[in-house]
């Protein structure tokens, strides 16, 4: 049986062309029959941590002629083989595993004025809810419900169903209703709206979503607002 031997050598023995990896050196020969007594041969081998390497099936699928018949036993280096095999045969070569491109690590940018603001926001809530409590008429405090209600209507019914997700379809005097509500709730334009929740669905727990539960849960609440959005959620955003 023609084979050849090839030394487990280290990364530096190794030459790089053409993003393919080979051994530099070859000891080539024939291997001896099979027997159950442990030949010199294999000692040597297990010793310089070398094996029998077979060119028919894993270096040339196409050689049909003994490589013996035109290289003698010796040490080669690898491109002698593989200018022998050439006009028998076509090498195949194995590609060196790349390493994958590290994205490069995207720093939150804070947006101050929109901190500033929900703390403002939040402020005047617990404030409100005290003058609710205290001093406020019962027909302001209804006026309150009824006005942060429709609010939220305009985001859930309009900017969520009718816009983002085309549940249903709505004439232009609900549009146009659906319009005002929503800019009640004070949540960015229709259009930014949209483009954020339709994104968070397409792109779930990546860069591209504007909310990243995978970022926190106080960013994926209401921190996503405070800060600069991902690149990715405009670039992907244009899909």
């Amino acid at each position: 049986m023609t084979s050849m031997v090839v030394c487990h050598a280290p990364p530096s023995s190794f030459e790089i062309n053409r993003k393919t990896a080979f051994p530099l050196y070859i000891l080539y020969g024939e291997k001896p029959s099979d027997s159950p007594q442990p030949q010199l041969l294999d000692r040597f081998l297990n010793y310089f941590h070398m094996k029998f390497y077979d060119p028919i099936h894993q270096w040339s699928p196409a050689l049909t002629t003994p490589v013996s018949t035109y290289i003698p036993n010796g040490i080669y280096r690898t491109s002698f083989i593989i200018e022998k095999m050439a006009p028998n045969s076509t090498v195949v070569e194995e590609p060196v595993p790349q390493k994958e491109s590290v994205k490069p690590e995207y720093k939150t940018k804070i947006v101050w004025f929109n901190v500033m603001l929900f703390v403002y926001l939040h402020t005047s809530f617990l404030y409100a809810v005290y003058l609710g409590l205290t001093v406020a008429f019962w027909k302001t405090v209804l006026f309150a419900y009824i006005y942060g209600n429709l609010g939220g209507l305009g985001i859930t019914a309009g900017s969520h169903r009718l816009w983002s997700h085309r549940s249903y379809k709505a004439k232009w005097p609900l549009r146009a209703l659906l319009c005002c509500f929503a800019s009640i709730a004070a949540q960015n334009d229709i259009y930014e709206w949209c483009r954020d929740h339709r994104v968070h669905h397409k792109f779930t727990e990546t860069d591209a979503d504007p909310h990243n539960i995978k970022r926190g849960f106080f960013f994926a609440h209401m921190g996503w607002l405070m800060c600069k959005k991902h690149p990715d959620v405009a670039k992907k955003g244009k899909t």
